[in-house]
Parts: structure tokens; C-alpha cells; sequence
């Protein structure tokens, strides 16, 4: 990640809030033994938002309602009250899917 924050030219205070918010999530998936296999990662920049994407096979983390850093959107506070399962999440959109035992959490942080 810190490799393509340098090419995508990336702040360090976002750069830090993204690997921070990835670590958290991966930490709390390992740790209510969600997955059955590895978390695989990836990673987008369309010079406006980085789109993080962690996949897995296994159900989705149930955690703590979503915090925010920066004052909550509308949409953020809307997501955050519906959202039982992803905490500590610094993401500004998140879009957990499960289908067939393939969970995916899409987070896009707005830079």
C-alpha cells in the first residue's frame, strides 16, 4: 500500500487512515474467525478515491457501529446506523456483500 501511495502521490494523514482502517477490519476478521481461508486485498485510485476490497470466504465480521475521523456524512450516518458489523471502519462509503460463502467488504475512502 505504501509503495502505490507514493506513485498515486497520496497524503500521508490518508494514507495512514487507509492502512489503519485495513488493519483494524483484517485484525477483527482473523479474530472472530470469519474467514476459512486468506483475506485477499485489493487496491484502486482514480485520482478522487481509494477503493480498498477485501475478499474472503466465510461469513461477514459482526463488530461495534462504525466511527469516523472526520465529521459523518449524511450517507456515513445513514450507513453507520444501519451497519451492525463493521466497527472501527474510518471509510467514507463501505459495501459489505456475502453471496454463496464469499464475503466481500468494499470500502472507498475520498481523498
Amino acid at each position: 500500500m505504501r509503495a502505490r501511495a507514493k506513485v498515486w502521490k497520496l497524503p500521508a494523514d490518508e494514507v495512514e487512515r487507509i492502512l489503519q482502517t485495513l488493519e483494524d477490519l483484517s485484525d477483527q476478521i482473523l479474530q472472530s474467525n470469519s474467514n476459512t481461508g486468506p483475506i485477499a486485498l485489493s487496491l484502486a485510485y482514480d485520482d478522487y478515491d481509494v477503493t480498498a476490497e477485501l475478499c474472503y470466504e466465510g461469513s461477514l465480521v459482526k463488530t461495534r457501529t462504525a466511527r469516523f475521523t472526520r465529521k459523518p456524512s449524511e450517507e456515513q450516518a445513514f450507513i453507520s446506523g444501519l451497519s451492525c458489523f463493521l466497527g472501527d471502519v474510518n471509510a467514507d462509503r463501505v459495501e459489505p456483500t456475502c453471496r454463496e460463502g464469499i464475503s466481500r467488504l468494499q470500502l472507498v475512502f475520498e481523498i
